[in-house]
């Protein structure tokens, strides 16, 4: 079985297999050979509905899923599929890469130009520095086509504007004595 028939075949990845219908990348990522596909669960994306405003029904994956096109409508400037693809794009890296190799890496590049994933410490770190980077919950699940990593966030390739972490930080004794 290829990626996808895994992905459409688990409870774990509906939104995931949702996503890529709406994007249209089911064939691509089909037809794909060698590859990893870092899979966000279910879980992972009612955790992305929630950091982007979401408080609804988080059981109600019809609920999650239009409140993720709603925020990326929004950062799409009126179309969510564009950042969509690319969301997705950038979950897809060339060769085929066990948790060993992946760990092992320092850069890994993704299907989306000029983004790549920085593993570290166990975490996947993206470009989005407000929100934990995800960490691979399911490790190499074998297709016929590649590997998936089931991830348990959304990477995501941009950093989303509004959501910056407050400053809790201690101030230095040089900022004590200038106030």
């Amino acid at each position: 079985m290829n990626i996808v028939e895994i992905a459409a075949g688990s409870d774990d990845f509906n939104l995931l297999v949702r996503a890529l219908t709406a994007a249209d990348l089911v064939t691509t990522v089909q037809d794909a050979t060698d590859i990893t596909v870092f899979a966000p669960t279910d879980a992972a994306f009612t955790k992305l509905a929630q950091d982007l405003g979401f408080d609804g029904d988080t059981t109600d994956e019809d609920a999650v899923f239009t409140a993720i096109v709603d925020a990326l409508t929004t950062l799409g400037d009126g179309d969510p599929i564009p950042l969509l693809k690319d969301i997705l794009l950038y979950h897809v890296a060339p060769g085929a890469r066990t948790e060993p190799t992946i760990d092992g890496s320092t850069s890994i590049a993704t299907r989306l130009d000029g983004a790549n994933i920085m593993p570290m410490d166990g975490a996947l770190g993206d470009n989005e520095p407000d929100l934990a980077d995800p960490r691979i919950a399911i490790a190499d699940i074998m297709a016929d086509n590649g590997i998936i990593q089931a991830i348990d966030a959304v990477l995501l390739p941009i950093d989303i504007a509004g959501n910056e972490m407050p400053d809790n930080s201690v101030p230095t004794i040089t900022e004590l004595v200038v106030q």
